[in-house]
């Protein structure tokens, strides 16, 4: 009895197989970093669909994965796509992801790094005119 059940289930997974493939294809197809909130999320993604892919026996290569990790990608990532994609040989897929991640990392800092830069001047330039004799700011103003 149990046997049989499972072989009914069984050949529902094989009769739906083609459908499967179909639909995971189209969904990796449209998946983009933009729909996500982080680079690793989107990585998160991409590889979930390639191994349901892989267990409706559509297996991608590493080659394809990381292609298809590289061409969802933004276009504030471009430059590090040019340079993954000029290696001699493409990296595996977790090491694509490290480094995607790691881009994604040092983007965040330089950009804190440049608000917190863009907040100190702002603070300096207030300070320094408050701090100016009372007729040269009448006369900053009237310029």
């Amino acid at each position: 009895m149990a046997y049989d059940a499972w072989i009914a289930l069984e050949n529902l997974f094989q009769d739906n197989k083609s459908s499967r493939a179909l639909y995971l294809q189209a969904k990796l197809t449209n998946t983009r970093l933009e729909n996500f909130k982080d680079m690793a999320a989107y990585c998160q993604k991409i590889k979930i669909l390639a191994d349901q892919l892989h267990n409706v026996d559509v297996p991608m290569s590493q080659t394809q994965l990381v292609l298809k990790l590289l061409g969802g990608l933004t276009e504030q990532y471009a430059t590090i796509s040019i340079v993954i994609c000029n290696k001699e040989s493409l990296p595996d897929f977790n090491n694509c992801h490290s480094q995607l991640c790691q881009e994604e990392t040092e983007r965040a800092a330089l950009a804190l790094h440049a608000a917190n830069s863009t907040t100190t001047t702002l603070q300096v330039s207030s300070n320094d005119s408050k701090n100016a004799p009372s007729d040269q700011r009448v006369e900053a103003r009237n310029e």
